[in-house]
């Protein structure tokens, strides 16, 4: 079992094994996977991040985009197997747990309450997926139906205690009517009656009545319930047993520190596979963002180390991606050039400014009317600047080339001059 280690120490490792942050799968969003072939392929349980995966940064409704996705995520897996594991919601920033129940009822599955936040959670996640942790009752329908079953359970107990006390004490041996019995025989009395409740039983009419209470006694609901959950107990154990032979679980999210290195650290846990096939934990990442502001400067940190690169392993994980080509036109249109696209397309949608039509005369259109008047202003005096600074440049050079050309030309005539000179003159 590995040791639990801080998010300090887990990072400071995954910087000198810069591989650990490389996924999977780079998709730009959950909607390129294919889930029901990888439900197929053997995966059972799903650990997804909240914030920029299917919600915004601190919101808890469920990104418009990707609502029938998420609707196949949790028809492709059994409930409680979709468990939402966030640095938001569930975590020590979360005291109660109020923002993980709200994010329970909108997102319709379990979420996680952890003290460290991702990825040293990890031993968290695996009792959960073990049934070691208690089942969540946070989606109002389950509520709502264990509370009917609870009113009903204390309602048949207390028609039940009713009935066992008419039929023992008031119609029984100690408070019977004193009338004469069907048989015809008169009512001994009360010290009768006690006396007959206390007389010992023969041991043929003991076996008779056991049998016959065994065979013939009434079946109540909650006889029923107990029967049910002492088989439930039985069935859960071969249920934990077989999650921890067979769990295999699919992480996702867009941080590189956290969610790629969970994935590595989940994988710690559990039991080694026999073959690279049969890969325990694999990582997805999701590289378009409702918010690509977030963390921008840790962002282009791990995509540094990570050199934007996938895990190079025995399988084809790309199988599993609708469009494998869609991660790759993602990643040509960085946030910025995104950014820069979507001031264009508001730019271009503003109408001219018409002096002869007064129905453009609005802010929008004047201002950027102005705008391109002092960008074309602009752009002539950086247009005359270089074309000014290039003509001294070159009055310069040929300046210089002048004067070299005038000096090598008056050395050698001063030189002749000396070698004429006699003697006696010099």
């Amino acid at each position: 079992m590995p040791l639990r280690l801080s998010n300090p120490v887990i990072h400071l490792v995954s910087i000198f094994r810069p591989t650990l942050l490389r996924p999977d799968i780079r998709v730009p969003t959950i909607a390129h996977v294919d889930f029901t072939a990888l439900r197929k392929a053997g995966f059972n349980s799903v650990v997804i991040d909240k914030d920029n995966c299917l919600t915004l940064p601190h919101h808890d409704e469920l990104y418009a985009p990707l609502r029938e996705v998420w609707s196949r995520v949790l028809a492709a897996f059994e409930p409680g197997r979709v468990l939402v594991v966030s640095n938001s919601s569930g975590s020590s920033k979360d005291p109660g747990g109020i923002a993980a129940e709200h994010l329970s009822l909108q997102l319709g599955t379990p979420v996680l309450l952890h003290g460290s936040p991702k990825p040293s959670c990890a031993p968290d996640i695996i009792p959960y997926f073990q049934f070691r942790l208690p089942r969540p009752t946070t989606l109002r329908s389950l509520i709502r139906s264990e509370a009917s079953e609870a009113r009903q359970v204390v309602e048949e107990d207390e028609e039940e205690v009713v009935r066992r006390w008419r039929k023992d004490v008031e119609d029984g041996p100690l408070l019977g009517i004193h009338t004469e019995s069907k048989v015809g025989k008169q009512d001994p009395g009360l010290e009768g009656r006690m006396n007959q409740a206390q007389a010992p039983i023969p041991p043929e009419k003991q076996r008779q009545d056991s049998s016959v209470n065994r065979t013939q006694a009434p079946r109540t609901k909650t006889v029923e319930k107990d029967e049910e959950k002492e088989g439930s107990v039985v069935g859960e154990n071969d249920e934990h047993k077989q999650a921890r032979e067979d769990l295999r679980i699919i992480v996702i999210g867009d941080r590189l520190f956290t969610d790629m290195i969970l994935a590595h650290r989940l994988s710690l846990y559990l039991p080694r596979p026999n073959n690279a096939r049969d890969q325990r934990v694999i990582s997805i990442q999701t590289t378009q963002l409702p918010d690509p502001s977030e963390a921008r400067l840790l962002r282009w940190i791990e995509n540094k180390l990570s050199r934007r690169r996938i895990k190079l392993g025995q399988v084809d994980w790309g199988r599993y991606v609708f469009d494998p080509q869609a991660d790759s036109k993602a990643e040509i249109r960085s946030p910025g050039v995104r950014r820069w696209w979507d001031i264009k397309g508001r730019i271009d949608s503003v109408p001219r400014l018409d002096w002869r039509d007064r129905d453009t005369w609005t802010p929008a259109p004047i201002v950027l009317a102005l705008g391109r008047r002092v960008g074309l202003i602009g752009r002539g005096i950086v247009r005359g600047t270089v074309g000014a600074t290039r003509w001294a440049w070159a009055r310069i050079q040929a300046r210089r080339r002048i004067e070299i050309v005038e000096d090598s030309v008056e050395k050698p005539s001063i030189v002749q001059l000396d070698k004429g000179r006699s003697p006696k003159t010099a």
